[in-house]
């Protein structure tokens, strides 16, 4: 059986060796299930380690809509969509012993019931922000018992997610327009200015890859929403 290579500095649990793996340098990744019950994929000290080949965490793949013309060199797009994403997360899990493993494996597994409906993978960066998507379990814990994906108490998976929807979304951006204090125009003396106001066109940032659109109440029809939410590929 390979051997266990782990960073140095990090104390495992009970003393043992890990998977046959070391912990991938990548942005925490959690994953939620639809009744609430959370597990952090990339907590090597617990026993939850990604492994290298991490898939759908870029952008999404497209569809592409062409008209061929005869006698005309090439195509015309007509049109695209995003495609449903698909997430593949290479997994280690371990622990210290044969029955905490077996305890660790079984409850991990529940969550991935697909028909309990759609959970959350969340991705975590070292700042503090996050993007998370909706997604279910498709395919990769059937169990492959060879002699370099399991142990008797660490064992390898290939995680499949698919996602109804392609874009990762970030935090809420909300921004609110309101007008100054309303006062009298010509006060009594002395006169005092008073700050002037003109309406019009309001630019938004969208710090993210698909076109976002407006929410919420408006009197006006701004080209970019004053409360959305950030979406990310």
């Amino acid at each position: 059986m390979p051997i266990f290579v782990r960073p140095s500095g990090i104390v495992l649990p009970g003393g043992i060796n890990p998977p046959p793996v070391q912990p991938l340098e990548v942005p925490s990744l959690s994953w939620t299930d639809a009744r609430g019950r959370t597990t952090l994929l990339s907590d090597w000290e617990s026993g939850w380690v990604l492994q290298p080949g991490i898939r759908g965490l870029d952008l999404p793949g497209y569809d592409f809509y062409t008209d061929a013309s005869p006698g005309i060199d090439g195509n015309a797009l007509r049109g695209l969509r995003a495609q449903a994403r698909e997430v593949f997360l290479p997994l280690a899990f371990f622990d210290v012993d044969r029955s905490g493993f077996m305890a660790r494996k079984r409850s991990f597994f529940r969550t991935l019931n697909p028909s309990l409906g759609l959970g959350t993978l969340t991705l975590t960066e070292s700042d503090g922000s996050f993007r998370s998507i909706e997604a279910y379990y498709v395919s990769g814990a059937e169990g492959d018992f060879g002699q370099d994906t399991s142990g008797l108490h660490w064992q390898t998976v290939g995680l499949t997610f698919s996602c109804p929807s392609p874009y990762w979304l970030g935090a809420a951006v909300h921004q609110e327009y309101a007008a100054g204090a309303t006062g009298s125009f010509f006060p009594v003396l002395p006169v005092k200015v008073r700050d002037s106001q003109v309406l019009g066109n309001t630019t938004i940032d969208n710090p993210g890859t698909p076109r976002a659109s407006r929410s919420g109440r408006s009197t006006a029809q701004p080209r970019q929403r004053s409360s959305r939410t950030t979406q990310r590929a």
